[in-house]
């Protein structure tokens, strides 16, 4: 997750002091994030100044968690609460995704406020969420790792939120034939324990079921 205000500790980043410029259009500017796939950086466009967030996965990474995330961001443009997928591409040694800069998590909101919101913030907030779901359903994914730490309110539009990280996510029935996944035991978890539904604790396959629980967990 990434946030204009996450402080990170002054340290010698060799990602920006070898790349100066990206895709000949991009300057590195800060670093504002990590994560477990990479680091997360603000950005400025040369042509315009305009600012966004990239994020960065060496190319030798197993998993190739930013490839994944790229495709279900660029399957999920147009929707409400989506950030827009700028750019996808590669240097010689990394995955680099370069998409909407947005702010504060709710998590960090949470904090500020002293551990607590108001009943009005959390509907609100339940409100836009459900938007949110609905529209990854509609394109038959489920998201899969509902927790307040990946929903960001906008830079701009403070009044937005905005979801992030998408690569726990799943499609859970064939785009063609509209068939859903059966339901077994995976016998894996995915997602974020303290706010996974009992299906997933389990190990049941994850459905869009369990993203509507997950999202009344963290309202709780």
């Amino acid at each position: 997750n990434y946030n204009m205000a996450e402080t990170i500790p002054e340290e010698t980043d060799s990602f920006m002091e070898e790349n100066i410029c990206i895709f000949k259009k991009y300057k590195p500017i800060k670093r504002i994030g990590r994560g477990s796939f990479g680091k997360i950086y603000r950005v400025v466009r040369l042509k315009d100044n305009a600012e966004f967030a990239m994020k960065i996965e060496k190319m030798n990474a197993i998993q190739k968690t930013l490839e994944r995330e790229a495709f279900y961001l660029f399957t999920l443009q147009g929707g409400f609460g989506i950030p827009k997928l700028i750019t996808f591409g590669r240097t010689k040694h990394y995955n680099i995704l370069i998409e909407t800069l947005l702010n504060k998590s709710l998590f960090e909101l949470f904090i500020k406020k002293t551990n607590k919101f108001r009943l009005t913030d959390c509907c609100i907030i339940g409100i836009q969420i459900l938007d949110i779901l609905e529209w990854i359903h509609s394109k038959d994914l489920i998201y899969r790792d509902v927790k307040p730490e990946n929903f960001l309110i906008g830079l701009k539009d403070p009044n937005a939120i905005y979801v992030v990280d998408f690569g726990l996510c799943k499609k859970y029935r064939s785009s063609k034939t509209g068939k859903h996944i059966l339901p077994k035991l995976t016998g894996k978890f995915s997602g974020t324990l303290i706010y996974a539904s009992s299906n997933v604790l389990k190990g049941k396959e994850s459905s869009r079921r369990d993203d509507l629980i997950s999202l009344g967990y963290m309202l709780i």
